[in-house]
């Protein structure tokens, strides 16, 4: 296993797709920072667009890195080498595992940890702790494709496949996350005035209100499922982790809002990484168990 761990560390240290894709992660990390540090409340809307699009991004250069890694193990037939020298199946996928893990995990803490530091520096009243749970959420989401695009080349039949199948994976759950945030994003009720009744001034003394079905909107079990799955969407992360820095950064708001944010933050910082995390395991799990079925012939 030792020697495994040794020969994936030396060939990662010396690809230069490693260190195109640190540098470009960097890259990824450092405007957002910049953004932050310079945060104006009247390019609010360009700011957090950005933000999202840049740390999105930065999570598809750490999937694009895994499977180009896949795709040039399968090429050269290095796995096929390791087993004709003694290595199991499992130990070749556990080790490629732990390979991945640690290099999507630094990634992370360039692109992620930078933007946050940004905020730590843009003189917004956040403590370094709350800025540790943050990243530790970006991190599962991190940890969740290193993981799952690992184990996608690994049981693919050729390297072309593996890299249709992880930008086909990575293509479906963005775009299926961002179709439901919007059918989410419907409320489940709306209200309607009826019966009104104004006095000679015009001012309304009297009316009845109604609550109505909103037939845009995803209803009972069915919206909790969706609910679910959004919560276990990695890619979901970036736009929601934005969402509550925007609150952080300018805190006031509408009293009523307060119940809907605090939801949110508990989704944010306790739901979402348990349920990355636990799927993650799950998938983990999963690649470990069935990886001496799998035929290199």
């Amino acid at each position: 296993m030792r020697a495994l761990l040794r020969a994936g560390l030396r060939r990662d240290l010396h690809s230069i797709y490693t260190y195109l894709a640190l540098a470009v992660s960097f890259l990824c990390g450092l405007l957002p920072m910049w953004m932050m540090l310079n945060y104006n409340p009247m390019i609010r809307d360009t700011t957090f667009p950005v933000t999202v699009t840049l740390l999105i991004a930065g999570e598809a250069v750490s999937s694009a890195l895994l499977l180009l890694r896949g795709a040039l193990e399968h090429d050269s037939g290095m796995i096929r080498n390791r087993l004709i020298g003694g290595a199991s199946k499992g130990e070749v996928l556990l080790s490629e595992l732990i390979l991945a893990v640690g290099i999507s995990l630094i990634q992370c803490l360039i692109t992620a940890g930078m933007t946050l530091f940004g905020v730590l520096l843009s003189g917004c009243d956040m403590k370094e702790s709350l800025a540790a749970k943050l990243l530790a959420v970006c991190l599962t989401g991190y940890l969740f494709f290193a993981v799952v695009m690992t184990v996608v080349w690994y049981y693919s039949p050729r390297a072309s496949f593996a890299v249709i199948a992880g930008c086909v994976f990575f293509t479906v759950i963005g775009m299926g996350g961002a179709i439901l945030a919007d059918r989410l994003a419907e409320p489940e009720h709306y209200k309607v005035w009826v019966d009104e009744k104004f006095d000679e001034e015009g001012r309304l003394i009297s009316h009845q209100e109604l609550i109505n079905d909103n037939p845009l909107a995803i209803h009972g079990t069915l919206r909790k499922v969706c609910e679910a799955a959004q919560v276990m969407n990695p890619l979901q992360t970036p736009p929601k982790l934005c969402d509550y820095l925007e609150t952080q950064l300018e805190p006031e708001g509408y009293p009523e809002n307060r119940a809907e944010e605090r939801k949110a933050e508990r989704s944010l910082l306790r739901y979402r990484p348990a349920a990355l995390f636990g799927l993650t395991l799950l998938v983990f799990a999963g690649g470990i168990l069935f990886a001496p079925k799998k035929n290199f012939n």
